[in-house]
């Protein structure tokens, strides 16, 4: 199980080692991840967590990032914040039809 930490709206780590922006695939925020809102960067937050979680083809992905986004990126409201891969699962599991 991934364990996701983020500290002071910016920098986000996985496992203890920094989460990729993943500019690549999704060029939301180039500035960096953030939380507690529906906006870029949450976006980007939520797009490099599924590609950590379900790789970097975002064909194959069980749900879109922006649906982990809407239900949990932009719900978080402190300054730090852990995410879990269960936390991840379950919000797949409740949107996949």
């Amino acid at each position: 199980m991934a364990v996701y930490e983020g500290f002071e709206h910016h920098n986000v780590t996985v496992d203890g080692k920094e989460l990729e922006l993943c500019l690549d695939i999704a060029r939301h925020s180039p500035t960096g991840f953030s939380w507690g809102y529906l906006g870029s960067g949450p976006a980007q937050l939520a797009c490099a967590i599924m590609v950590n979680e379900y790789g970097r083809d975002l064909e194959i992905h069980p749900v879109h990032y922006q649906k982990l986004k809407e239900e949990l990126i932009s719900k978080l409201d402190d300054d730090s914040s852990t995410i879990t891969s269960d936390e991840i699962t379950e919000i797949v599991k409740s949107n996949i039809q």
